[in-house]
C-alpha cells in the first residue's frame, strides 16, 4: 500500500462463532433497537411508540439483537462473555466465554457471532469457527480468510460475514463491501465498491440488495473511518446507490430494520432513525451502537394481530395505558404524571408507578420500589390518574438522576377479572 507516513501494521480478527439458539418466550415481537445507553448499561427501545427505553443490563457492551425481535445480546465480564437473554422477559444465557474484542454482534438468527480483534503487528485477519470455541485462556486460531492489511470492520448479510477492505491511496483499488468465506481470497464475493471513499460498519438488508455503510476519510494509511457519511449500495451493480444525508458527515453504526425499509444510526451521542428511501431523520433515545429487530410496530392499530386484545373482538377488551405529556421527574413531584386508561369496562382503576430493586438503591429509597400510586373507584371508559410521589420518596426524587421506571394500569370490571397493562418510561429532569 503507497503512502507516505509510516508502516503501521495490525491486527483485527473477526470472529464468528456458531451459538446454540435460546429458547426464549414465544410471545409476539415488536419493533426494538438494542443499544448501549451508558459506560457498561444495555437498554432497549421501540421507536415506533411513545414508551421510554427499558435497561436489560448495567454489566455489558451491546451485542445485537436477533432479526424478529425476540434476543437481546451482550458482552457481560467476570468472567468475559457473551450472553443472549430473551426480550419479552427470562433468564440470560452464557453462549461464549472468552476474550470479546471490539464491535460485537450476534448474527440475524442469533446462532453465530462475530467481532473485530485488534492485534498489533501481524495485519488484518479474519477467523471464522464453525465449531465450539476452544477452551480459554488459550484459544486455536482456526484458518484465517481475507487475511490483509486492507481489511477492516465486518456485519453482516444474512448469516455469512462481509467485511470492508480499504482502498490504497493511489487509487489503483478501490474500498470494497465483500463476503469473507473460509479459505477463500481477501475478497471472496465482491458486494460493492466506493472509488473516491473508505468504508465502515456495513450492514446488509435482509433481501441482501443492499448494504449500508458509513464512507470518508480514513484516519490514517491503515485506518478505517469511525465516522462518516451514509450511503446505501447495490450488491447487482457494486455501486453507490445514494447518499442517505447528503452533507451529514459525522453519522455511525448504521443497521437496517427487520423489514429494510428504514436505518437506525448513531449521531452526536444519541440513536436517530430514518427512512431507507430518505427523508428527515429523528431522534429517538441517547446512546450509541444501534442493532435492530422486530416487526414494525403499529400503536392503536385495530386490526393488529399481533394485539393480545385486539379491540375489534369484543370478546377479548384490551386495557390501553398512555402517558399523557412528557415523563419528567417535576412533574412526578409537582402536578403529578398523568395516566390514561382506556379501552376496558367501567370499574375500579389503579395506577402504580414502581422502579427495579438496583434503581430504589440508587435514588436512595432502600428497599422500596412503589413511587406513586392513584385510584379510581368508578369511571368510564376513559379516566386519568394523577401519579404523585410523596414524603420520603419526593425528597430522594428532588436529587435523582434520570432513571428507568415502570407504569402499571389496572382496572377491576365489576363481575370481571381485573385487566391490566404497562409501560416502561425514562424519567428526565
Amino acid at each position: 500500500m503507497a503512502g507516505g507516513g509510516q508502516f503501521v501494521t495490525r491486527t483485527i480478527a473477526v470472529v464468528a462463532v456458531s451459538l446454540g439458539l435460546l429458547a426464549g418466550a414465544e410471545a409476539a415481537s415488536a419493533s426494538t433497537i438494542v443499544y448501549q445507553c451508558g459506560g457498561y448499561d444495555v437498554c432497549a427501545i421501540d421507536p415506533d411508540t411513545d414508551a421510554g427505553p427499558r435497561q436489560l443490563t448495567t454489566d455489558g457492551r451491546v451485542a445485537g439483537v436477533t432479526r424478529d425481535g425476540k434476543t437481546a445480546a451482550w458482552v457481560a465480564s467476570n468472567p468475559i462473555r457473551i450472553v443472549k437473554a430473551p426480550l419479552a422477559g427470562g433468564a440470560e444465557t452464557a453462549l461464549f466465554t472468552g476474550e470479546v474484542y471490539d464491535y460485537p454482534q450476534i448474527s440475524p438468527n442469533g446462532s453465530k457471532a462475530l467481532w473485530t480483534w485488534f492485534f498489533a503487528g501481524y495485519g488484518w485477519y479474519t477467523y471464522v469457527y464453525t465449531g465450539p470455541p476452544a477452551p480459554p485462556p488459550a484459544p486455536q486460531y482456526p484458518p484465517a480468510v481475507a487475511s490483509s492489511t486492507y481489511q477492516t470492520t465486518a456485519g453482516w448479510m444474512g448469516e455469512e460475514p462481509i467485511v470492508t477492505l480499504r482502498g490504497n491511496d493511489s487509487g489503483t483499488l478501490k474500498a470494497q463491501i465483500c463476503k469473507a468465506v473460509d479459505g477463500g481470497p481477501m475478497c471472496d464475493t465482491l458486494l460493492a465498491s466506493d472509488p473516491d471513499s473508505q468504508l465502515s460498519f456495513p450492514d446488509a438488508s435482509p433481501d441482501g440488495s443492499t448494504v449500508v455503510a458509513i464512507h470518508g476519510p480514513a484516519p490514517s494509511s491503515f485506518g478505517t473511518p469511525v465516522a462518516g457519511t451514509i450511503a446505501l449500495y447495490s450488491t447487482q451493480t457494486h455501486t453507490r446507490i445514494r447518499d442517505l444525508m447528503p452533507g451529514a458527515s459525522e453519522d455511525t453504526h448504521p443497521v437496517f430494520s427487520a423489514d429494510g425499509k428504514r436505518i437506525a444510526f448513531e449521531r452526536d451521542g444519541g440513536i436517530w432513525v430514518v427512512d431507507a428511501a430518505g427523508g428527515a431523520p429523528r431522534r429517538v433515545a441517547t446512546g450509541n451502537t444501534p442493532f435492530w429487530g422486530g416487526p414494525k410496530t403499529v400503536p392503536g392499530d385495530p386490526g393488529d394481530p399481533t394485539d393480545p386484545g385486539d379491540p375489534t373482538d369484543p370478546a377479548t377488551p384490551a386495557l390501553k395505558l398512555k402517558v399523557l405529556g412528557k415523563p419528567r421527574i417535576k412533574t412526578l413531584l409537582g402536578p403529578g404524571l398523568r395516566v390514561r386508561l382506556s379501552g376496558a369496562p367501567a370499574g375500579r382503576a389503579t395506577a402504580r408507578l414502581t422502579v427495579s430493586s438496583k434503581v430504589a438503591r440508587r435514588i436512595g429509597l432502600g428497599k422500596r420500589r412503589i413511587l406513586a400510586t392513584a385510584t379510581s373507584k368508578s369511571g368510564g371508559a376513559v379516566r386519568v390518574l394523577r401519579l404523585r410521589a410523596k414524603g420520603p420518596v419526593a425528597r430522594k426524587l428532588r436529587r435523582s438522576k434520570p432513571f428507568v421506571a415502570t407504569v402499571q394500569g389496572t382496572v377491576k370490571p365489576d363481575g370481571g377479572a381485573a385487566l391490566k397493562a404497562k409501560k416502561n418510561l425514562r424519567l428526565r429532569r
